[in-house]
């Protein structure tokens, strides 16, 4: 039975909802400090926003197409595409100034892109349990 866009639209909500609270606990419980909550409201539901316009919105649109498609693949494209939105302001500069001397580059500059990795993943795999929960709710109980 296909999905609606109803569906879609709710299943990447959850998702959204789901993955933003888990990772706001980690992050508050990380970063310790003043203004920690504060900072994780803004700065962690602006850049969730983002993730959401660029990650889940073509998986909306995909359709039905994304039940068809390996979980793990889809997992992975989800979690790649998350890292490098988080990387892009950092290549956005080398690509303005290559010689930027102010910034070296250095294998921690991949931190927060891998734990936006790691977020993409979940999110994409909570869309897909979540999409997938609406499909079975809607199909009717037959008699044995």
């Amino acid at each position: 039975m296909p999905t609606t866009g109803r569906d879609r639209i709710e299943a990447s909500i959850k998702a959204l909802g789901t993955t933003w609270l888990i990772a706001g606990v980690v992050f508050c419980v990380l970063v310790k400090g003043p203004g920690t909550v504060i900072g994780w409201l803004i700065w962690g539901t602006g850049v969730f926003l983002v993730g959401w316009l660029v990650i889940a919105l073509p998986l909306i649109v995909i359709g039905d197409r994304v039940m068809r498609l390996p979980a793990l693949a889809l997992a992975f494209a989800g979690g790649l595409a998350g890292a490098i939105l988080m990387l892009s302001p950092n290549l956005l500069v080398r690509l303005i100034q290559p010689d930027v001397h102010w910034a070296p580059f250095s294998f921690r500059e991949l931190a927060w892109p891998g734990i936006a990795f790691t977020v993409g993943v979940v999110g994409v795999a909570l869309y897909r349990m979540f999409l997938r929960g609406n499909i079975t709710r809607r199909r009717p109980i037959q008699a044995e």
